[in-house]
C-alpha cells in the first residue's frame, strides 16, 4: 500500500514576526555531549506560543554563505516532547533525534526551532491518553483520531515566521518527515534539501517507526519483519525470587535498574537495548531484546557478563539462548 500523507493546510503567506529577545544558553546532555546555543524569543508569532529557536555553530556565517549563493544552514523544527525529549521516554524516538540535531547542526551551523507542540498539537494529557489508546492496540494516528482529534494537527506557520526573522528564508531540512518540507515550502521557505536523521529505533518504539514509515511517508529504513534480535539467560535455582533481588542489586552497580511493585522483576536500557529480570518456577531469566545485532551484542558483553559472575560467585548456572523477541517473551 502506498503510504499516504495527512496534514493541515498551512496558510500560504503569515504576517512577519519580529525577534524579541536574544539569549547565550550553554547546553549539556546526559551524555556529556556540550555546545552552546543563542535562543532567540519573538513577538507576533501566528499562534501566539511561546516557540524558541536555537541558533547553533556557526549560524551567522551560513546565513551569510546562504545570502552570497553557498549552501544554506541545517534547520531542525522539533515538536515539543516532554515524555522523550525529557524523561527519555522509549516509546517514541524525540529524545534521541533532538540530541542528535543539536550536534549536527552544531557542527555545520545552523537553527533548531522547538515548537510547543507536544503529541503532534494534541496537547501532552491528549496524547497520554493515546498511549493508553495504543496500548489496546491501535497505532498513533489511529488513538489520535478515536479521542475526535486530527491525525496531525501541527502547523508550521510559526516556524516559517521565526527562520524569516533571523534571515534563513532557505534552509536544509533535517527532517524524516515530508510535511514538514510541504507546509514550509507553502509558507515561502526554500526547502534546498531534506536531510534524514538517524533511526532512533528499541524494542519500544518498532511499533511507532513503522506506522510514521507506513502511513505518513517518513523516511525511515526499518527491517521488513517488525522483529527484534533477542537473547534470554537462565539461572536454574530453587529459590528464584531471593536470587532476583540479588541480582538485581549486583547487576545494578553495573547499570541502572528500574524495579517493579513486586520487587523481583526490573528493566535497563543500554545500547538501544532492553534488558528484564523474570522469575520463572524454578528459573530466573535475564530477556534481552534489541532492535538489531549490534546492540543486542553490545547489551549482552556488557550485562551478560556481569550477569555471569554473579552465576560464579553464587555458585549458579547461566545458560544463554538465542531467539525472536516474541519467543523470548
Amino acid at each position: 500500500m502506498t503510504p499516504t500523507t495527512h496534514h493541515r493546510e498551512a496558510p500560504l503567506t503569515a504576517q512577519a514576526a519580529a525577534v524579541r529577545a536574544q539569549v547565550t544558553v550553554p547546553l549539556r546532555f546526559a551524555d556529556g555531549y556540550a555546545t552552546t546555543a543563542e535562543v532567540f524569543t519573538f513577538t507576533g508569532l501566528a499562534d501566539g506560543k511561546e516557540h524558541l529557536l536555537l541558533a547553533l555553530g556557526d549560524w551567522q556565517g551560513a546565513t551569510v554563505r546562504t545570502a552570497l549563493g553557498g549552501q544554506a544552514p541545517l534547520v531542525r523544527p522539533h515538536s515539543e516532547c516532554l515524555t522523550g525529549d525529557v524523561f527519555g521516554s522509549e516509546r517514541c524516538d524525540c529524545g534521541p533525534q533532538l540530541r542528535e540535531a543539536v550536534e549536527r547542526i552544531a557542527e555545520q551551523g545552523g537553527f533548531l526551532l522547538y515548537l510547543r507542540q507536544e503529541g503532534r498539537g494534541i496537547g501532552l494529557y491528549a496524547k497520554l491518553d493515546a498511549y493508553a489508546l495504543q496500548n489496546a492496540g491501535l497505532d498513533t494516528y489511529e488513538a489520535n483520531v478515536a479521542l475526535g482529534r486530527g491525525e496531525d494537527e501541527r502547523d508550521y506557520t510559526a516556524a516559517a515566521q521565526m527562520l524569516k526573522a533571523v534571515g534563513a528564508s532557505r534552509i536544509r531540512l533535517l527532517s524524516n518527515n515530508p510535511d514538514k518540507a510541504l507546509q514550509l515550502s507553502a509558507l515561502g521557505i526554500a526547502v534546498e534539501a531534506s536531510v534524514a536523521t538517524g533511526v532512533h529505533a528499541t524494542a519500544s518504539n518498532l511499533r511507532y517507526l513503522a506506522a510514521k514509515r507506513d502511513h505518513t511517508a517518513h523516511t525511515l529504513h526499518l527491517p521488513e519483519q517488525h522483529t527484534v534480535v533477542a537473547y534470554r539467560a537462565d539461572v536454574a535455582t530453587d529459590s528464584p525470587s531471593r536470587y532476583a533481588e540479588r541480582l538485581i542489586s549486583y547487576l545494578g552497580s553495573n547499570i541502572l535498574f528500574e524495579t517493579s511493585s513486586d520487587g523481583v522483576t526490573a528493566t535497563a536500557t543500554l545500547a538501544a537495548a532492553r534488558g528484564r529480570v523474570v522469575v520463572g518456577d524454578g528459573v530466573l531469566t535475564l530477556l534481552v531484546e534489541a532492535p538489531d545485532e549490534d546492540a543486542a551484542a553490545t547489551f549482552q558483553h556488557l550485562l551478560g557478563s556481569s550477569l555471569e559472575r554473579f552465576g560464579q560467585r553464587a555458585g549458579l548456572h547461566v545458560r544463554w539462548h538465542r531467539g525472536h523477541g516474541d519467543a523470548a517473551a
